[in-house]
């Protein structure tokens, strides 16, 4: 299954790369290993700026601190699974895979889960968020296996 379809598909990846809106960069050579994490970095030179431009009061300020640790490593699992699923599984036309996999992870991962962790389990508001968005780690196993099964791939011109 290499040859021009590989071809292809490590193509759109080095595109993605190369545009520079990913703000974590995925290396797509045969070993499917991460290059770098700039978005961790990044957001930990920035954070004292960031925060030093509003007038919050102490509890403030640690909750937005902790906030943006969450996020930063959150999107390392969003910088790959969005554009490798929403662009390249449903622009090669497997929107039912997508749909599917969305709504296992909304209704039956993040909405249960954000409701024990907040209601049931009363814990801390920074596990809160982190259950909210659990869903953009979770769905990152499922893509990559779909994209290297290449099953994604459908021709959609007649």
């Amino acid at each position: 299954m290499k040859g021009q379809r590989g071809k292809e598909i490590n193509e759109a990846i080095i595109f993605f790369k190369g545009s520079g809106v990913l703000p974590v960069l995925f290396q797509v050579d045969g070993s499917d290993r991460i290059a770098e994490f700039g978005s961790i970095q990044c957001q930990h030179a920035l954070k004292a700026p960031l925060l030093s431009m509003y007038r919050l009061s102490a509890q403030a300020t640690l909750y937005a601190d902790h906030f943006m640790m969450i996020m930063s490593v959150v999107m390392v699992g969003m910088a790959y699974q969005m554009p490798v699923g929403v662009g390249l599984i449903q622009g090669g036309g497997d929107t039912k895979f997508s749909m599917y996999l969305n709504l296992i992870s909304v209704w039956g991962i993040v909405m249960p889960l954000s409701f024990l962790t907040a209601f049931y389990w009363k814990l801390p508001v920074e596990i809160v968020v982190i259950a909210v968005q659990s869903d953009q780690i979770f769905k990152c196993l499922p893509i990559f296996l779909r994209f290297k099964s290449y099953k994604w791939i459908h021709k959609l011109t007649g």
